[in-house]
């Protein structure tokens, strides 16, 4: 297969991190799994490592929790994900819609 086969949504593996971790909020224990609100599966295996490598087995990670639920947590704060997808589809709209701009405009007015 073509190199870029990938690229295109086909046949393509996303590797997703996944760790666990405990807390206490007021006396309760908590157990958490959730790194971040952003997407953060990826197509590169080594991201996702370096990423998950931040959190060895005996870490005591910072957990920021919502006062009103402290179950609900995350470790990471923020929404930038490791994710290309977002881009990527941002990029093809605007590649896209540049092009039906251009294509108007050459109707329109046509080489002189």
């Amino acid at each position: 297969m073509p190199p870029w086969f990938g690229r295109f949504g086909i046949d393509t593996t996303y590797y997703v991190p996944q760790v666990v971790f405990a807390y206490e909020v007021g006396g309760t224990s908590y157990q958490g799994s959730r790194i971040s609100y952003a997407e953060l599966k990826n197509t590169s295996r080594k991201k996702i490592d370096e990423l998950i490598a931040k959190y060895p087995l005996g870490a005591e990670p910072e957990v920021a929790y919502d006062p009103n639920n402290p179950a609900e947590c995350v470790i990471e704060l923020g929404t930038k994900g490791t994710s290309p997808f977002s881009f990527n589809v941002v990029f093809l709209f605007a590649a896209g819609v540049a092009s039906i701009v251009a294509g108007v405009l050459i109707q329109i007015y046509g080489p002189h």
